[in-house]
């Protein structure tokens, strides 16, 4: 199985203390009600955004070029499926959202 030793609920403790005890379930319910194939489908699309985010990084792109904002794109538009987010809900802050990711992702050591 290609989801072996992938454990959705390794943050659960963090994600509960952040954001309260129904964005995890509803993430949980999410994950745990996705197939086999859109679980697969969602791990690839992950795996495409780290590595045309590496490659634009390492290509020294402008990220204000027509490519590094089509990256940009895709990445919001995957944020946007996941449930319990803010970008998920009609209506919600998407930008606030997005730049918050991006503050957390420069201060927390995990993502250097």
């Amino acid at each position: 199985n290609m989801f072996d030793g992938f454990d959705h609920t390794q943050h659960k403790d963090e994600v509960e203390e952040r954001w309260g005890k129904k964005a995890y379930a509803d993430s949980d319910s999410w994950w745990r009600g996705m197939t086999d194939a859109a679980r697969a489908d969602w791990q690839q699309r992950v795996s495409d955004l780290g590595r045309d985010w590496i490659a634009a990084a390492e290509s020294g792109i402008d990220p204000a070029s027509p490519a590094a904002q089509e990256v940009a794109r895709r990445h919001v538009e995957w944020l946007t499926g996941i449930p319990g987010t803010p970008a998920a809900v009609p209506g919600g802050d998407v930008k606030a959202y997005v730049i918050g990711l991006g503050e957390m992702y420069v201060a927390d050591p995990r993502f250097g």
